[in-house]
């Protein structure tokens, strides 16, 4: 009677230290849910860090094309007021050719009037040299807006690499959180086996 007595009292102490050894390991399990709940909501909140940074950069992206749209459109009317403006030198050199041709052709007959026509000549050089002049500042002011539209296309390149580097990054942490949600998914699992 006795030995049962005392088999009766291991049994029951090898109870007690199973069910402390397994309290320790449901403790420790819990301490390492929550350890990984809180690495998965630091995970989530740089993530969103993340997409907010991506955001803004498609923003200075967008912003960057809509600038060059811009120098473009400029780049075209100072074009097209180039040629407007060649065309009008063209048709001024031309009209002052076809006025010098009478000239030369009246001038015999007309020696009281050459000092008059001379200065006319004089005035529309004058213009000529203007309008040159003009083109000249309009050829510059073109090769400025060339190196201002190269710079806008470089600094679009950085930021279409910046782009694609966070949305790397991005996949990689929505990887590592669905590691990590599913890791959390099974220790809850064993804790709930465990208290059941």
């Amino acid at each position: 009677m006795l030995s049962k007595l005392n088999d009766f009292n291991k049994t029951i102490q090898n109870l007690m230290s199973k069910n402390s050894s397994l309290e320790d390991n449901l403790t420790s399990l819990v301490d390492e849910k929550n350890s990984l709940i809180d690495e998965n909501d630091k995970l989530k909140r740089y993530i969103k860090s993340l997409e907010e940074n991506l955001s803004k950069e498609k923003e200075e992206k967008l912003a960057l094309t809509s600038k060059i749209d811009d120098l473009n459109s400029s780049l075209k009317e100072l074009k097209e007021q180039k040629d407007r403006e060649i065309a009008d030198l063209n048709s001024s050199l031309a009209n002052l050719s076809s006025k010098n041709q009478l000239l030369v052709e009246k001038l015999s007959n007309l020696e009281s009037e050459k000092e008059t026509i001379l200065q006319n000549k004089a005035d529309l050089e004058a213009k000529i040299k203007s309008l040159e002049e003009n083109l000249t500042a309009e050829i510059e002011n073109r090769d400025t807006l060339k190196v201002q539209l190269d710079e806008l296309n470089v600094k679009l390149s950085e930021a279409n690499s910046k782009i694609d580097e966070l949305e790397n990054k991005n996949r990689e942490l929505l990887a590592t959180l669905e590691s990590k949600e599913q890791k959390i998914g099974l220790l809850s699992a064993v804790s709930t086996n465990i208290v059941s």
